[in-house]
């Protein structure tokens, strides 16, 4: 679609529902396999990559779709809106069947303990997590404990902290961890300065094992398995009948008198803003002939012909969607006349993108909405409508693009680049005339006649 820089591209949204549970040959997955190629923002390039590695090229993927996808996910890290994915389509590409050790095993040694910890999260594939393991012994002998390290800490504690992980790559991380303070050679050392550098050493060495055990409740028993007759024992039966009993599995404390502490913080429930919609509220005034906030809905719809009313609701305020359904409620025959508008939308309604979103929004929205009225509507505006889950397209929407385009993969690809654009006469164009012209290999269709 033109109109803005990603020029052939149809919406994210809208090819990730396309080709949810759909098959590697689909014409829906092949264009999104070659947007997920071209496509310039990163976000849409790990949206797509994540959902064909994990649907349709779940079994099988090109390399350069796994080098994309590792790419989009840990390049792009330092990102506010990226951080928090905990790594997913990199962990997805890298544990692929397709992906090859010498892939997965350049990345991992590029990458900082905590992306190895996120790699290596509990849902890592078996081949990943043995890998991310094998980085993490191979990163050298463990370090004495020092109060240093508690400020720059040694990858395995950084891994530790950072959350569950897989069972491989934990019991690497805990192997590589600090080991007990040196208490080093008091000769030549004023004994006062050798004691308190022991004692900071052990208080390090004290909150070391405090914020592991918190971080990770049910590895409690392993712990205490691993520690057996090793200088960790002392140091993580003090910090679980100490200091964290409240976290301790039953079991592990039978004398301890202390019950869990309940963690609970109080606060008032978030307020509710209430926001206007899109529409401009002076707009609705003045097609309803009066002031529209001071105005009761009944008599409005006295002073304007229905379909102006309906047309109104477009560009009202946040009651928009109540106004139109009473409106048509009122219609002797509202599946003809909301045809009629859209189909003639530009000339009826006019305005601008904010306009024709919520337009396309009141048809959508509605249960009994027909195939018909969907082919109406301005593409662009249509093929960006939102259905009920986080980027997902509308399903009705979906399914008459499917219905027009079936099996063709030339079709899906020339109605990829139908001129369709957010503004401008092209913002107009219909969908069903775009998509018929894509079917039938014709030229593309002119925009509607305006007022």
């Amino acid at each position: 679609m033109t109109g803005s820089r990603s020029d052939s591209l149809l919406p994210t949204e809208f090819l990730l529902t396309a080709m949810a549970g759909c098959g590697p040959d689909d014409p829906a997955v092949r264009l999104t396999v070659r947007q997920a190629r071209s496509v310039t923002s990163r976000t849409d390039r790990s949206a797509l990559s994540e959902a064909l590695l994990s649907g349709p090229l779940a079994e099988e993927a090109p390399m350069w779709l796994l080098e994309a996808a590792v790419a989009a996910d840990l390049e792009g890290e330092e990102e506010a809106h990226h951080f928090g994915r905990r790594s997913a389509v990199a962990a997805r590409a890298l544990g692929h069947p397709s992906c090859t050790p010498d892939l997965r095993d350049r990345t991992l040694r590029r990458c900082t303990p905590q992306q190895l910890a996120r790699l290596g999260g509990p849902g890592a594939e078996e081949r990943l997590a043995t890998a991310v393991a094998e980085v993490v012994r191979a990163l050298g002998a463990p370090p004495p404990m020092s109060p240093q390290l508690l400020e720059e800490e040694a990858p395995a504690q950084t891994m530790l902290r950072q959350g569950p992980l897989h069972d491989v790559v934990f019991e690497a991380a805990r192997d590589m961890l600090p080991t007990a303070p040196d208490p080093g050679d008091p000769e030549g050392e004023d004994i006062d300065d050798w004691l308190d550098r022991n004692r900071r050493g052990h208080e390090a060495w004290q909150t070391m094992w405090r914020q592991i055990l918190e971080r990770h409740p049910d590895r409690h028993r392993n712990f205490v398995e691993w520690a057996d007759g090793t200088d960790a024992e002392r140091a993580i039966h003090d910090q679980l009948l100490g200091s964290l009993p409240w976290a301790v599995d039953p079991r592990y404390r039978p004398a301890h008198p202390r019950g869990p502490a309940t963690g609970l913080r109080h606060g008032p429930p978030p307020h509710r803003a209430r926001r206007a919609g899109r529409g401009d509220r002076a707009c609705v005034g003045r097609y309803l002939g009066g002031d529209a906030g001071g105005v009761p809905g009944s008599a409005r719809r006295q002073r304007l012909p229905r379909g102006e009313a309906l047309l109104a609701s477009a560009a009202g305020a946040y009651r928009s969607g109540e106004d139109f359904e009473d409106v048509l409620r009122r219609h002797s025959a509202p599946d003809e006349v909301l045809l009629r508008l859209t189909v003639a939308l530009r000339r009826y309604l006019g305005g601008g993108p904010t306009w024709r979103e919520s337009w396309t929004r009141l048809i959508l929205a509605r249960e009994d909405t027909g195939p018909s009225l969907v082919r109406a509507l301005p593409a662009w505006s249509a093929l960006r409508a939102r259905g009920g889950g986080y980027r997902n397209a509308h399903a009705v929407v979906v399914s008459v693009v499917r219905e027009s385009l079936g099996s063709d993969q030339d079709a899906w690809d020339r109605f990829a680049s139908c001129p369709a654009t957010n503004s401008g006469p092209a913002a107009w164009l219909r969908l069903g005339d775009l998509l018929d012209a894509a079917a039938k290999g014709m030229p593309w269709p002119k925009p509607p006649a305006g007022r």
